[in-house]
C-alpha cells in the first residue's frame, strides 16, 4: 500500500509600504448664501502607510492519489516453472493523478 504525505509551509512576512491615497472633497467658504452643489471638488494625494496581507496565487502541480482495481493474474508453479490453476485476482492500486491547481 502506497502513503502519500503532503508536506507545506506559510510564510509571513513583515512589510510596510506607502501608497498614495486621492482623497477629494468640497472646499469651504464663509459664504453663507454659497450654492454647496455647484462647488468644485478639491482633490489632494495623501501618502499613507498601510500594512496588508497579500496572497500570491501559484500555479502548482499536485499528485492526487487515485485508487483503481485491476485484475492480476496469479498462477501457481508446478516442479518444472509451468504456470498452472492459473486465476484472476481483483488487486486495488493507488497511482498519482497530476492535477494542476492554484494555491494562495
Amino acid at each position: 500500500m502506497d502513503r502519500f504525505k503532503k508536506v507545506c509551509y506559510i510564510d509571513y512576512e513583515d512589510v510596510a509600504k506607502t501608497e498614495s491615497v486621492r482623497v477629494c472633497r468640497k472646499k469651504p467658504t464663509r459664504d453663507c448664501d454659497a450654492d454647496t452643489e455647484n462647488m468644485a471638488d478639491v482633490c489632494e494625494d495623501i501618502p499613507e502607510t498601510i500594512c496588508e496581507t497579500t496572497y500570491k496565487t501559484v500555479e502548482v502541480d499536485d499528485d492526487q492519489p487515485e485508487c483503481v482495481t485491476v485484475q492480476e493474474t496469479m498462477c501457481d508453479k508446478d516442479s518444472e516453472g509451468n504456470d498452472i490453476n492459473c486465476m484472476e485476482v481483483p488487486v486495488k492500486v493507488t497511482k498519482p493523478n497530476i492535477t494542476d491547481n492554484y494555491h494562495f
